[in-house]
């Protein structure tokens, strides 16, 4: 069963965000929708779905939620310090 991890389309979500009320990224022109979707099968892999204002980024299994996880935690630190990756 696929399970919705953030919505901004609820107040609660919108809220804990910082927008002023439920944001539709599909009609308010912000707001965030995360998604995950686990495998159905042994033949099928977990996915997710980060939905924008500009569109839906699909991540395919492990390997790619584990490397946009780590490239979240990295900018996460980088925005927290105020410090830019070294070149």
């Amino acid at each position: 069963m696929d399970q919705t991890l953030i919505d901004t389309r609820s107040a609660y979500d919108a809220g804990a965000l910082g927008y002023d009320g439920p944001a539709d990224p599909a009609e308010d022109g912000e707001g965030l929708i995360v998604e995950y979707h686990p495998a159905k099968d042994e033949n099928d892999i977990p996915s997710m779905s980060l939905i924008g204002p500009n569109g839906e980024v699909a991540l395919y299994g492990l390997a790619e939620m584990r490397a946009v996880a780590k490239a979240l935690a990295e900018a996460v630190a980088m925005a927290s310090t105020g410090k830019q990756r070294a070149a």
